[in-house]
């Protein structure tokens, strides 16, 4: 399978408190920090910004410098609420980052099991990064895998590994068929496994 052409919308670059070398266009800017609340899962403070604002777009359509929009951040950290929230103001689902992956590839990396559930429900496509991973590969338990989770928590804590390393090997066994299996009865069968992941939590 050929990896899709990325079809990414204009990169809106904004300054954070982390990343100073981020350039502000005059005609896009993005408020300072929130960009960063959406990474806390300040969910309130966000939505109150969706709704207010005219420009939407400005928060759904940003990139950092990796070309990850603010839906793909999300996905992989566990704030499921935050992930509905940017799908419910029309971010783009299927929006591939520099390495062309995908929300749902990362939510599936990082064993975000409620956020994949979601994504799927919301009809997510079966797309590759530019390696030619599928969200097939990227829920293995493989060195591959766990390097590239290790090399980036370097920088970043993204996952409680106990959490995710307990629940990765289902979503594995999930998604194996998924070559042949349609992705609305994966997220059926993934809503089962997150209804059982909340009654041992």
């Amino acid at each position: 399978m050929s990896v899709p052409r990325r079809k990414g919308k204009k990169k809106i670059w904004c300054e954070t408190s982390k990343l100073s070398e981020r350039k502000v266009p005059v005609e896009a800017e993005c408020p300072y920090g929130l960009f960063d609340s959406c990474m806390k899962g300040e969910y309130q403070h966000v939505k109150e910004y969706l709704q207010e604002t005219k420009n939407p777009e400005l928060l759904l359509n940003w990139v950092d410098k990796n070309g990850n929009t603010a839906l793909i951040c999300a996905a992989s950290r566990e704030i499921p609420k935050m992930v509905e929230l940017f799908l419910e103001f029309g971010a783009d689902i299927n929006a591939q980052n520099d390495h062309g992956r995908t929300a749902l590839m990362e939510a599936v990396l990082w064993g975000q099991w409620e956020s994949v559930n979601y994504i799927l429900d919301k009809g997510a496509a079966w797309l590759e990064d530019n390696d030619g991973n599928s969200a097939v590969d990227l829920s293995k338990i493989n060195e591959r895998n766990e390097r590239e989770r290790w090399e980036r928590l370097q920088n970043e804590k993204i996952q409680r590994p106990y959490v995710s390393n307990n629940y990765r090997q289902q979503i594995a066994d999930l998604l194996e068929p998924g070559d042949s299996e349609p992705l609305d009865d994966l997220s059926t069968q993934i809503e089962g496994l997150v209804d059982i992941y909340a009654t041992r939590n």
